[in-house]
């Protein structure tokens, strides 16, 4: 639920209109669950933004066609590469041109997200973080996404995330959780 909540958010910072989102909650038969799913309006056609429903594909060459999509999401994804610009340079290819790319990854200069993910501190928590993450810049963000040709790029920090994972027993007392 939290996933659909930051699309929507992203989605209307990037300039979907409020009256084209919608937070929707599908039962999905098999696994006999519901959840919650972000709804986008897009050419008249409402599109759900599903995680649950995923391909396994390669990132950085992903075989789709070229102005494929209306929309990519990248859902904490680019901070897990320690050069994401091949990720931005697919992204390029695959979007329709006038079509958004959303992204949301932590933070380097939030100081929660530098004080307990960044390589540089010396209160890291290493619990629930792979090997290559790294919190990311806004001048990081933004030259890499230019580089690739993308011109319309907004950057907003948000708020309000908590962390599941933080190995020093104090900083987990003194986080909301």
């Amino acid at each position: 639920e939290d996933y659909a909540i930051l699309k929507l958010f992203a989605l209307q910072q990037a300039g979907v209109a409020r009256s084209d989102l919608r937070l929707v909650i599908v039962r999905d038969r098999l696994q006999q669950s519901a959840h919650a799913v972000a709804a986008v309006r897009l050419d008249g056609r409402w599109l759900l933004l599903d995680n649950r429903f995923l391909a396994l594909v390669d990132i950085e060459q992903t075989h789709y066609e070229n102005d494929m999509f209306d929309i990519i999401i990248l859902s904490g994804v680019l901070h897990h590469f320690p050069n994401f610009s091949p990720v931005v340079e697919e992204c390029w290819r695959i979007v329709k041109k006038g079509g958004l790319v959303l992204g949301y990854d932590p933070h380097y200069h939030n100081p929660f997200v530098w004080t307990f993910r960044s390589k540089h501190s010396p209160f890291r928590s290493t619990k629930g973080v792979t090997a290559n993450e790294q919190p990311l810049k806004k001048q990081q963000i933004e030259e890499t996404f230019r580089l690739h040709h993308f011109s319309d790029i907004r950057i907003f920090s948000i708020s309000g995330i908590t962390y599941k994972y933080v190995e020093n027993s104090l900083a987990f007392m003194l986080l909301p959780m």
